[in-house]
């Protein structure tokens, strides 16, 4: 660059610059929402003026709300509710302020959104309080025993609690074993772990609104909600009514916590072989095959229990540790192939092309031969780990290892027939393997597909044998950082990790294993990364959020179909919705209305476009796996899309029922029964979509447009092409749904060798950490593939775990420091 080009450069910079802080200026002056903060002042006739603030807690944290009040009238207000989700409770918080100013201090829950909606009562009580705006009746429960319900992970069943209180005081609480009797869909391992925490904090402290056990986020909050309930019925008992009610609740069991841990200023050091952060399949695997290897371990889980993802999975497809390199290469091969079969965009498929993939090749990444080849035989070594340290697996009814998806996915409809590959199966369902029966696996060239034995059962007791062993765990602890020996990051001396209680860990260790299960937790991430664009709907391991992903990249490892589409085999309605009870048919059959905008939203009746308005025809995908409600239906789609039903279309659901009402692979509810007259619940439960913003209800098809911000004549050129009968473009009227997609875990992951060592940007290895499970799911896919489904995932989990928690092992004998 000459004089004149720097110097015009520098008048550039200094423009920009003025540009810059007058933007800022402007925004701040015009568009920044502040309440200046006045003192309380009363006027002569007794009204009251000023800044008033209330604190509550809502699904995800603190709630705050600011009233300005003039003469007794709230004139402004602001709720901070930054850790409220952004889709489901957080999306209402605008509303809610224009609510209470246009109410002067009232505002109505919203269905979809209890948990926000109670944070921010409880919160403007407050603030009311502190003004002199409400006097909350001075009332007493009446002494007893109650029982309270809510929603917590499942969308139609309920956490159930007894509260036993006296007039101001919660005596005691139990959590009530509704799970197996009515086959609810409450997850008992979590609502039980979750209450082991919560339910002796929530009687210590007089307080429902303790943080939410990390890892059991939903079974947290349900709990809560049920005690709420119970508390609100010991107030009606004693005489008040329900609004008096939910007022002293509110003053009296819903504090918000200061967030001040005990400990939070004490370091602890602690000095190990092989550290391993992560307890889920992956590095439960790794810290079993250490200790077996006789390294020092200690495992780092940052939830309340062992287990992860493969408490919501089935088990792993498996090798025989003895299978030959030319049955190992044929295995790979066929692999790739199905990898081939499974791009499903017209972008994506691009990448089939060889020629194409050779003139983009700095945007190709492959599967990563030499680590697939790898776990292969060490997922059965790891199966023979863990079934010598305690844990039960039988072999699944559907062998997904003996059907071949080299030619694409073959039709599997009926997704509630086929729950031996996707759960966990209980005790008693199957018999379980021994780990001599590992040698027998895939000898006919496929790998042998397994299914949990009552999993967080047997987890337990395999970290029982674990620490009998000599091995040390800590859960509720979150490693967050590596401990380097300097500034360079050149060499890995452990792990910095933070508990629930505030202590610090400074871990040195010879070796580190990463196995926190992949980023699909963290929709920052989830956002950044993940194909398919924004709104996957994770279903997965709260748990799951890329700490060690970040950790690796922190470290310099290089990243590997990073951006790879996450595992979905589902999708639903862009929301839950949990308004209404279990249903009965006249025959006695249970179905629930809650599951209805998830059959729709992959019926295949609905006109379905992507968010920028390309229309998609269901036909597409009626062979693939579950039919159009399986998962390439949701490949095709993404993350998000529209799905448009006409008043003619649901005329007829309402009037003789719904002839497909499969929900797809992995079901959420009872679902809906087949061509059973639904009469009004249809438009019943689609106004309570529209209420929570996600459906609407429009009387033509360019209103619509409109609507949903699509291009004009997106939906006229959508029915156009996709004319399903009674679901035809001249309706009366229309409802149009937004959809999601259900993500299980992600996908992408940083780059190992067969070692399952990380491996830099420059191609040069990253000696003492290792990479297990999730963390490196991308070496199993490639540029614009979907997860193909066939077991390998599981494969990688266990066969990465095993190898991660050999080879940490044998470096920690060789390594002097």
């Amino acid at each position: 660059m000459d004089r004149k080009q720097a110097k015009g450069a520098v008048l550039f910079l200094g423009i920009a610059a003025v540009i810059m802080v007058s933007a800022v200026w402007c925004y701040e002056t015009y568009f920044v929402h502040r309440i200046e903060d006045t003192p309380r002042t009363v006027d002569a006739d007794g009204s009251v003026s000023g800044t008033f603030y209330g604190t509550g807690t809502g699904f995800g944290g603190s709630i705050q709300v600011t009233l300005a009040v003039e003469h007794n009238q709230i004139v402004d207000c602001i709720i901070e509710a930054s850790q409220e989700t952004p889709d489901v409770g957080g999306k209402y918080i605008d509303g809610f302020q224009k609510e209470i100013v246009e109410q002067n201090g009232e505002i109505d829950a919203v269905s979809g959104a209890t948990f926000t909606s109670n944070g921010v009562k409880a919160a403007l009580q407050d603030a009311l309080e502190s003004a002199g705006l409400v006097v909350v009746s001075d009332c007493t429960m009446k002494p007893g025993t109650y029982i309270g319900k809510a929603h917590g992970f499942s969308s139609m069943d309920y956490v159930t609690v007894s509260v036993n209180v006296t007039e101001d005081t919660i005596v005691d609480l139990k959590l009530l074993d509704t799970f197996q009797e009515n086959s609810s869909m409450e997850n008992r391992y979590m609502c039980e772990g979750a209450f082991e925490t919560l339910g002796s904090g929530i009687v210590a402290e007089q307080n429902v609104n303790l943080d939410a056990v990390s890892g059991a986020t939903g079974s947290s909050n349900g709990m809560k909600g049920a005690v709420r309930d119970a508390l609100k019925q010991a107030y009606v008992a004693g005489g008040a009514d329900e609004e008096e009610a939910e007022q002293a609740v509110n003053r009296s069991f819903a504090k918000t916590e200061t967030g001040e841990k005990t400990d939070k200023d004490q370091v602890v050091r602690l000095d190990y072989d092989v550290v391993v952060v992560g307890a889920g399949a992956a590095g439960t695997t790794a810290s079993l095959t250490a200790l077996d290897q006789g390294a020092s371990v200690l495992n780092i889980e940052k939830t309340f229990r062992w287990g992860g993802q493969s408490m919501f999975t089935g088990g792993p497809k498996a090798y025989n540790p003895g299978i030959t390199d030319e049955e190992t290469q044929a295995i790979y091969e066929k692999y790739a192939d199905t990898i081939e079969a499974s791009r499903f965009g017209e972008e994506d498929r691009k990448w089939n092309d060889e020629e194409y993939r050779q003139e983009h090749s700095e945007e190709y990444t492959p599967v990563n031969e030499e680590a697939y080849k790898a776990v292969v035989p060490a997922s059965g070594k790891g199966v023979e780990t863990l079934v010598a340290h305690g844990m039960k697996f039988s072999v699944s009814e559907l062998n997904l290892g003996d059907i071949d998806f080299s030619e694409g996915m073959p039709e599997m409809t009926g997704g509630n027939d086929i729950k031996a590959a996707g759960t966990a199966l209980e005790e008693g369902d199957a018999e379980a393997i021994q780990a001599e029966d590992v040698d027998g696996f895939g000898t006919s060239g496929s790998g042998t597909t397994l299914s949990y034995l009552t999993a967080q059962k047997y987890y337990e007791k395999v970290f029982e044998d674990f620490v009998q062993g000599g091995g040390d765990y800590l859960l509720n602890t979150t490693a967050k950082e590596l401990i380097y020996s300097d500034e360079t990051k050149n060499e890995i001396v452990g792990v910095r990790a933070y508990s629930d209680n505030g202590i610090t860990y400074e871990v040195y260790a010879k070796a580190v294993v990463l196995a926190t299960g992949g980023y699909g937790g963290n929709e920052e991430l989830m956002e950044q990364w993940a194909a398919g664009g924004d709104g996957w709907i994770y279903y997965g391991w709260q748990g799951n959020d890329g700490d060690g992903i970040q950790m690796a990249l922190d470290a310099g490892a290089n990243p590997y179909n990073l951006e790879a589409y996450p595992m979905s085999h589902q999708r639903m309605g862009a929301q839950f919705i949990t308004s209404f009870e279990v249903q009965q048919t006249t025959d006695g059959r249970s179905w629930s209305p809650n599951d209805l905008t998830n059959v729709l939203c992959v019926n295949p009746d609905g006109v379905y476009l992507t968010t920028d308005g390309e229309n998609f025809i269901s036909e597409d995908v009626s062979g693939s796996m579950g039919g159009f409600s399986g998962a390439m239906g949701t490949y095709y789609l993404g993350a998000s899309f529209y799905v448009a039903y006409s008043s003619e279309q649901l005329k007829e659901y309402s009037e003789n029922g719904i002839s497909d009402p499969v929900m797809g692979f992995q079901n959420t509810g009872m679902g809906i029964p087949k061509d059973y007259p639904l009469g009004d619940w249809v438009e019943r439960v689609l106004d309570t979509a529209v209420s929570q913003g996600w459906a609407w209800k429009v009387d033509d098809l360019a209103e619509g447009n409109k609507v949903l911000g699509l291009p004009e004549g997106s939906l006229e050129a959508a029915y156009a092409a996709d004319n399903n009968g009674l679901n035809c473009a001249d309706g009366e009227y229309f409802y149009l749904i937004k959809g999601g997609s259900l993500a299980i875990s992600s996908c992408g992951g940083v780059e190992v060798n067969d070692q399952m060592k990380a491996v830099r940007t420059d191609g040069t290895v990253i000696e003492n950490l290792f990479i297990a499970g999730n963390d490196g799911l991308g070496n199993i896919m490639a540029t614009g593939a979907e997860y193909p489904i066939g077991g390998d995932a599981g494969m990688f989990v266990i066969g990465s775990g095993s190898i991660a928690g050999e080879e940490a092992a044998k470096l920690s004998k060789e390594f002097e420091r």
